[in-house]
Formats: structure tokens, sequence, C-alpha cells
């Protein structure tokens, strides 16, 4: 295993401060600098290995994660596979590019004071031609539940509006750091128990971007994800109901009761519009319909 600059490419990439590159078993990995000499014992080749693809869950077309040590701090695996319409696709992608995003990202909303799991280290290896693989290694987060299943539970009243009240802080947080989710759903806010309270973590970071602000339709875009993902799913069997949707509101909104309201408000149009098997989200996009802290 030779510490250096990775060779994954014409010129090599620049690690980020704090992470240095690896070669080996022929794959090439970004480190985080205190977990590298420690990468080769972990198993973190296995998740690269020629012949083998990540564990799919049924249904959710998602790679299972698997539960790694790397030297002391405890980690959660993950061949990359693709979603949406690329699922056909499955774990194969062209160049490293793909691999590298999410540990930029998470770097950059970490430095934003966004929570969201440290990148231990990413890796990709050639399989043929430009194709390649890629695997994420994250720190693993403590007692982890993602919202969803946290919703499923049957959890204290009070309890639930915490849990909702983080989700919608943190959301926040990241969309004032002006970062744009791809995928922000129930399952992608993850949920660590504390003495003070919850805190919700943001994963899922691949093919999000950064923007240099967030702009209001943007912002409620995001939020229209994250909301159709509850109807879809529909948590314990529960809709959206209007004290879960003001929990996640006050955590949303802070302080400002003019935003939470239109937003609110904005919700229960939003929600007559759900049919039988989906909901169809439709924003107004009328000037002052929704009006968010960052917009005055």
């Amino acid at each position: 295993m030779n510490p250096g600059r990775p060779k994954g490419g014409p010129g090599g990439i620049v690690a980020p401060a704090g992470y240095v590159g690896l070669l080996q078993d022929g794959a090439t990995w970004l480190v985080r600098s205190d977990c590298a000499s420690s990468l080769a014992a972990s198993g973190a080749a296995q998740l690269l290995e020629r012949g083998s693809g990540p564990v799919v869950e049924p249904g959710s077309g998602r790679a299972v994660p698997v539960a790694l040590h790397v030297g002391a701090v405890g980690a959660i695996g993950k061949r990359a596979r693709h979603g949406g319409g690329a699922r056909i696709l499955g774990g194969y992608y062209l160049g490293r590019r793909r691999a590298v995003h999410p540990l930029t990202c998470a770097v950059r909303l970490r430095a934003s004071g966004v929570s969201t799991p440290s990148v231990l280290a990413v890796g990709w290896r050639r399989v043929l031609g430009p194709l390649t693989v890629h695997a994420l290694i994250t720190e693993l987060i403590p007692g982890a539940v993602n919202l969803q299943a946290a919703l499923a539970s049957r959890m204290a009243t009070l309890e639930r509006r915490a849990v909702l009240a983080a989700a919608g802080a943190e959301v926040r947080k990241m969309h004032d750091a002006g970062f744009l989710h791809a995928d922000l759903n129930l399952a992608n806010l993850v949920l660590e128990p504390r003495q003070t309270g919850p805190r919700a973590h943001i994963v899922d970071l691949d093919r999000g971007r950064f923007e240099p602000a967030l702009t209001p339709e943007q912002r409620r875009s995001n939020l229209e994800r994250l909301l159709r993902s509850w109807e879809k799913w529909r948590p314990g069997g529960r809709a959206l109901g209007p004290r879960d949707a003001l929990a996640f509101l006050r955590g949303y909104c802070g302080g400002d009761r003019d935003s939470r309201r239109g937003l609110f408000h904005e919700l229960r149009r939003l929600r007559g519009r759900f049919g039988a098997r989906r909901l169809l989200w439709r924003w107004s996009g009328r000037p002052g319909g929704i009006v968010f802290p960052a917009d005055q």
C-alpha cells in the first residue's frame, strides 16, 4: 500500500485538506489522514472486489451498508449504485468524478456547520475501459436511525416533535450553506439520540450540488421532495398531520412566524392534490406565497 498522489486519471487528483491518496489492491482511495494506516486491515477492499456487487435492499434499489472498523473508528461502508432512472446501470460509473463528489461535498458542509457524517474514505477501481466501481466509507453515527424509521416507531408525542424540529433545523442549515440535495427524503435524514435532544444528520450527498445561494424556488423544490416522500411512504401508516408539519417548520423557519405560516398553508393546499396512488406536488409560484427568512 503506497501513500501518495492517486494515479486514477490524467494528472491525478488533489486530495482535500486532511486526506491522502492510497493505491491498494488495484484500487485508488482518498482516505482521511488519521485512517490511512488502518484502511488495509478494515476490509474496505472487499467493497471493490472483482466479481462482487452491492447487496441491494428489496424494492428500494439501495445498496445495503456494511459495518466496518477503520482502526478504532466505527464506520459504514457502501458500494455505490445508481438510483432513479439510471438504476439500469447498476454499480458502474464513467470515471471517478462521482466517487470523489460525496467527499468534497461532506468536507464543505461540515466546514459550514452542517451535520453530516465524516467521510473516512472514498475509493474507485477500473473494471473495463472507462467503467469504474465506487465505494464510500463514512463514520458511524451512534444509535443512528433514519427519520422514516423513527416516525414509523411508537414514540411519545414530545419526542416525535423534537425529532421533526431537529430535522427541519438541519435541512435549513444545509440550504443556508447553499447545498441542494438531489434526493432529500425521510431516509436521508439520520437521527442521533443525545441527552440534549436528537441531532439530525444529512446523508447521501451523491448528485447534490452547491449554489452561490439557493433561490426560494430551489428551497421549495427541495422541501417538496422531502414532503412527497412522507406521503409516499406514510411512516407508521400516518399521513402528514398539521402538528407534525408545524414541528418540522418550527425547526426550519426558526422564529420567523410569517415564513412558517405561509409554508404551512402552502402544504395544506398541496395535500389537497394527493391522489390514491401518488401525490402530485405543485407549488403555486405566486409572489408572496412563501417567504423564507433568507429572502428578506
